[in-house]
């Protein structure tokens, strides 16, 4: 249930700092993002070897630091996105989520994608 509400929290925020400025995506966009990235990542470790765990590992801290680094938080995100969707195969496969679930978790990546995207976006009103 804690997953499904990340994801509802997330997509609301969304669209909330789709309309708003860079105050807004720093106050409200980005913890949301830090928050969802938290079980992206878990997926991510869950799919993959040591290379899934450092990738993982090293998005965080890039997403946590003070200052945004664009090309590493999105060149990560390459990477953990593709692990985190290996990971939820993996979850399926061995019966511990369903479908349903499973669909949950990928939109929750979807979103976090969109997130992504929106935060990097440049405001161009005035």
């Amino acid at each position: 249930m804690r997953r499904h509400s990340a994801s509802l929290l997330l997509a609301i925020v969304l669209l909330v700092g789709c309309q708003l400025g860079q105050r807004a995506r720093d106050e409200a966009l980005l913890p949301a993002l830090r928050m969802a990235a938290v079980g992206i990542c878990e997926d991510a470790i869950r799919g993959g070897d040591d290379a899934a765990s450092v990738a993982a590992e090293a998005f965080m801290n890039a997403l946590r630091a003070e200052s945004l680094d664009q090309p590493a938080i999105t060149e990560g995100w390459v990477a953990v996105s593709a692990y985190a969707k290996l990971g939820i195969s993996v979850r399926v496969a061995s019966g511990e989520i369903g479908p349903a679930v499973a669909e949950s978790l990928l939109e929750r990546i979807k979103q976090f994608d969109i997130g992504i995207q929106k935060y990097f976006e440049k405001d161009t009103r005035p």
